[in-house]
């Protein structure tokens, strides 16, 4: 259950950022479901989130969004820290470079660098809940 709270936080972030990104396969990054049981869709989309923000970074719109929704999540991906440390090390690691690389792009540091590499800790998040065999099925 602890999990399931953590991961709906990181599906909130994704599909508040590319909220309106179409990706390749046809679908909008608003509709992103994140569920621990799709590990590899949710890998393979991740990597499209990543593609995509090759493109979007140079539109000024998204970057606005961008850094509007990391400057509202930060406090409250780090008020959830206490509950990683109830799964393992590895989904606090995730976690926390999640929350420092956010940190990272409020101050406004190599905005798309940290991007990619917030979905990259997102993506590491997913596979220690596959690794640690804590997936629900939905």
């Amino acid at each position: 259950m602890l999990e399931r709270r953590l991961r709906a936080q990181l599906r909130f972030l994704i599909r508040r950022i590319f909220d309106d990104v179409e990706l390749p396969n046809g679908t909008m990054g608003n509709t992103f479901l994140f569920h621990a049981a799709e590990h590899e869709k949710n890998q393979e989309t991740i990597n499209e989130f990543k593609n995509a923000l090759v493109d979007e970074i140079h539109s000024d719109t998204f970057k606005e969004n961008l850094l509007e929704v990391c400057l509202t999540e930060l406090p409250l991906i780090l008020a959830l820290s206490p509950v990683c440390s109830e799964l393992s090390d590895r989904h606090v690691k995730a976690w926390m470079s999640i929350a420092h690389y956010i940190q990272q792009i409020n101050v406004g540091n190599n905005i798309y660098q940290n991007m990619d590499r917030v979905l990259a800790w997102i993506a590491f998040f997913d596979k220690q809940t596959v690794n640690q065999g804590l997936i629900v099925k939905t």
